[in-house]
């Protein structure tokens, strides 16, 4: 039972974090929406880590949430998963949205006042990634000192 308690928890702080990270690529996407394939791009810069930094350097906001994410997860594997749950998430907002990029603001609000809402938009696939990446957190959080 506290394993399950100690999940939910971390559950909790991960649907807030992809929440922000989605958030903070929805303002991205939004920059470039006249482009076919600035979802794409915007699902790119989640994943790769050069990509990331270099957009997140100068930003304070995505600076402090970088850093939250990385002690959040404990290591980069994790810290990893998190933004690819993050670009899959987006992803998710993005085709229940129907690409409208103010349609994905309304639901990533709607998400921020209720984030059990998120559930929603996953697919049982992304549900699934979603609880191993809060065990992958939840195992590395007892490693810590």
């Amino acid at each position: 039972m506290a394993l399950k308690s100690h999940l939910l928890v971390h559950n909790k702080r991960m649907q807030k974090y992809l929440l922000f990270l989605s958030l903070i690529g929805i303002n991205s996407w939004t920059i470039a929406q006249s482009h076919d394939d600035s979802l794409m791009k915007t699902q790119d810069l989640l994943r790769d880590p050069t990509q990331r930094n270099a957009a997140i350097k100068g930003d304070s906001k995505a600076m402090d949430a970088d850093q939250k994410v990385k002690a959040l997860a404990g290591d980069q594997q994790t810290t990893e998963a998190i933004y690819g749950l993050s670009s899959d998430v987006l992803q998710a907002i993005h085709k229940s949205a129907g690409g409208d990029a103010q349609k994905m603001q309304k639901i990533i609000e709607d998400i921020a006042r209720d984030p059990e809402k998120m559930k929603m938009y996953l697919s049982p696939e992304l549900r699934t990634k979603l609880e191993n990446a809060a065990k992958a957190v939840e195992t590395n959080q007892k490693k810590l000192p």
